[in-house]
């Protein structure tokens, strides 16, 4: 009874043995099919990106496919041409609007944001001298008493 338990358990030790063999080997084949299909998938990638050139360059030859290149490059441009202006009226509009805003806050006496950070900044300097000049006499006057 004692040898048929070993011979279980040496022929369970090989199956086992067997098993992580045949696990190392599936990922191995695993790895190498994943390297070619990623490189099979490069070369069509490649081979199509050639032919979809080649056959724009044969439409492009047309005169068909020179005027629409033709015109594309005129969108293009007036595209461009049409964002800069825009951009041009935009900032124009902003600043006569500012300009308005300024004029209507003057006309009431309201002081603008711009304004108010200054008077604010101004303030601060101020409130920092004072505080300084305060601290400096209150030394002195610490000194004096001792």
């Amino acid at each position: 009874m004692a040898e048929a338990a070993s011979v279980i358990e040496e022929n369970v030790e090989k199956i086992q043995k067997t098993f992580k063999n045949l696990e190392g080997d599936i990922k191995k084949d695993w790895k190498k099919l994943h390297h070619n299909v990623l490189q099979q998938s490069k070369k069509l990638g490649k081979n199509v990106e050639k032919k979809t050139a080649a056959e724009w360059k044969k439409i492009k030859a047309t005169p068909i496919g020179k005027r629409a290149d033709h015109l594309g490059k005129q969108v293009a441009k007036l595209s461009k041409d049409t964002t800069a202006k825009a951009e041009g009226l935009r900032r124009e509009t902003n600043k006569k609007f500012e300009a308005s805003v300024e004029n209507m806050l003057g006309a009431f006496q309201i002081a603008s944001k711009a304004e108010i950070d200054k008077l604010d900044k101004k303030l601060n300097a101020i409130t920092r001298k004072l505080k300084e000049i305060e601290d400096g006499k209150g030394s002195k006057a610490a000194k004096k008493e001792n």
